[in-house]
């Protein structure tokens, strides 16, 4: 992977992961039917988690943009890399210069460009689906009333 460029021009430059909208009728859908819509989420994550390694693997692979793209598809959409970052052990932030995002059977692959050691990182993770999030808010809302 190390020879391959950010894609660069037209590709739409967001601060941050766009929102997913979730309606109040699958909100409301989802609290009722609760366990039922909990047991699909926890198989569908771990489905996606081995097919995520698997995709992670094949790109890691990629020594150009063709096969990567045969891959992951083109990317959605690119971060501001300035936005981005992480804290090396030395506690110095390390921040790529751009961030190229693709989304593919249900997972998101970054790959976050640094100019300064010519070098990519790849990142993944299962893409948060509006159950996955509505689930979350329902843990977060019982963790705040034991607590309250």
């Amino acid at each position: 992977m190390k020879h391959i460029a950010p894609v660069g021009e037209g590709l739409p430059q967001l601060d941050r992961h766009p929102p997913i909208v979730i309606s109040r009728a699958k909100r409301w859908l989802i609290t009722l039917a609760e366990p039922w819509f909990r047991r699909r989420n926890e198989a569908w994550q771990l489905a996606k988690q081995r097919q995520l390694t698997e995709i992670m693997a094949a790109a890691r692979e990629c020594d150009s943009r063709e096969e990567l793209e045969r891959i992951l598809g083109k990317p959605r959409y690119a971060l501001d890399g300035l936005l981005c970052g992480r804290h090396e052990r030395d506690g110095t932030k390390r921040s790529p210069e751009i961030v190229e995002v693709y989304q593919v059977a249900g997972c998101t692959v970054e790959l976050w460009f640094f100019a300064v050691h010519s070098s990519i990182d790849m990142v993944g993770f299962t893409s948060p689906t509006s159950t996955s999030l509505v689930l979350s808010h329902l843990d977060s809302e019982r963790s705040a009333h034991k607590a309250g």
